[in-house]
């Protein structure tokens, strides 16, 4: 890609596309010159190398995997095997997690598993209560694993610091594993913040802006997550740690988070973390003040913010008018045909398929907390029948503002969708 394409790429990427960065990664990458490796071994050595100065640590405390889902199935696997639940064992998650989270707990935790219902409570805004459920739950059933996502996918929830120092003060010897893939990139995470857990999962493929798919984990050695399988493939036509273009991709897109080698404060990830709460608040300041048929997802007119704002606003009412404005596609090849056309690019959520539909071998109990529908507990003989939604039931348009976005891009992106929102007959024209 030559300058010039890559500069009015890039200066399409900023204004039109609002989602996912993995399928926009070849306009970063073509900011910064990609180290031309001769093997895999190289290109590999200098990913975890970048990885580890980004978070602060040791070079030997992480470890690379094809995708997150291939890192956190290892990762139960390795804990099922190391910790040997009993029925007594649970493993504590909530119903904010992506689908994927919780196949892998059905398919390799051998113990029960407990789902805390937290998504409406964080829907409506209430955070306090979302961590007396947690707190409920963890003096109830002392799971031996407690597994969530840093920042929530659907609509940005963000699980802070003293949630995590809750979780090892009232159970020492749980094992805390988070999700960051919609942290890392998004919001500071350095050493400190993984000194309040055993297992930090993430990718670079979403707010570290590489190319699909690369996922890592960062934890103690003694947990052997290494796993040979995840190299085998790289004399082979393959995706994730396998793929060499892959991994030089990634390392050029990494030149945009890294601080000077001398800064130990991790200055630039601060920069980064700031500048996305300070687009997602003048995004929903902007949307309420106009009165757009959308509202925020859990942020309460007129008052502070539930959580720590970061990149992620979900956007619920009536979605259906923004859809002459907005594409859904998540195709990248769309990015430029959309900013010509004057569109943007999101992501839609719906509410999750059933659990039932994850279908699992494993028998054994299934608790699901529903303190919030005035249930206390509701148990199921086999995991495969839990049948729940983890997401509000209605569709929510995400939007993710990355370390690209400016000001102007937000303001311009709040008018269009005001405008749309108040368009007459724009769902009969949807329609048609």
């Amino acid at each position: 890609m030559d300058p010039q394409t890559a500069s009015a790429s890039f200066e399409e990427l900023s204004g039109t596309f609002f989602c996912s960065a993995a399928t926009a990664w070849p306009a970063i990458a073509a900011r910064t010159p990609s180290a031309q490796f001769l093997c895999w071994d190289d290109a590999l050595r200098d990913v975890r190398a970048r990885l580890c100065q980004l978070l602060g640590i040791d070079t030997g405390n992480i470890c690379l995997f094809h995708n997150t889902t291939s890192a956190l199935q290892r990762v139960l696997w390795r804990l099922n095997r190391e910790l040997r639940p009993r029925s007594g064992h649970a493993l504590l998650t909530t119903d904010l997690e992506f689908p994927g989270t919780i196949a892998a707990a059905h398919d390799y935790w051998d113990g029960p598993i407990v789902i805390a219902e937290i998504a409406r409570l964080a829907s409506e805004g209430r955070s306090s209560a979302v961590t007396e459920v947690l707190r409920e739950a963890l003096n109830r059933f002392e799971p031996r694993v407690f597994c969530v996502s840093h920042v929530a996918r659907a609509f940005g929830y963000q699980f802070e610091t003293p949630t995590l120092r809750m979780v090892r003060e009232l159970l020492p010897e749980a094992v805390l594993v988070i999700d960051g893939a919609q942290a890392v990139g998004n919001i500071a995470v350095d050493a400190e913040t993984l000194r309040e857990v055993d297992i930090y999962i993430g990718c670079t493929h979403k707010w570290l802006c590489g190319p699909p798919t690369l996922g890592f984990a960062v934890a103690n050695p003694k947990w052997q997550l290494s796993d040979p399988a995840q190299s085998y493939s790289s004399f082979a036509e393959s995706a994730g740690a396998g793929n060499l273009d892959t991994l030089r991709g990634t390392s050029a897109t990494l030149h945009d988070f890294e601080d000077n080698p001398n800064d130990l404060s991790h200055s630039r990830m601060r920069e980064i973390e700031a500048r996305n709460r300070t687009l997602a608040k003048l995004f929903c300041s902007l949307l309420t003040r106009a009165n757009c048929a959308l509202r925020p997802v859990g942020q309460l007119p007129e008052t502070d913010a539930a959580w720590p704002l970061n990149g992620i606003v979900g956007l619920a009412g009536d979605v259906g008018s923004l859809m002459l404005t907005v594409d859904t596609s998540g195709d990248s090849s769309r990015i430029r045909t959309c900013a010509e056309s004057g569109r943007v690019m999101a992501s839609l959520i719906r509410s999750e398929p059933l659990w039932s539909a994850w279908r699992t071998t494993r028998s054994g109990s299934n608790v699901l907390l529903c303190r919030a529908q005035q249930r206390s507990v509701r148990q199921t003989r086999h995991k495969a029948t839990a049948t729940y939604s983890p997401i509000p039931q209605e569709t929510i348009l995400r939007f993710c503002f990355h370390h690209f976005h400016t000001a102007a891009d937000i303001r311009k992106l709040a008018e269009k969708l005001t405008t749309a929102g108040h368009r007459p007959n724009s769902l009969h024209a949807l329609s048609n």
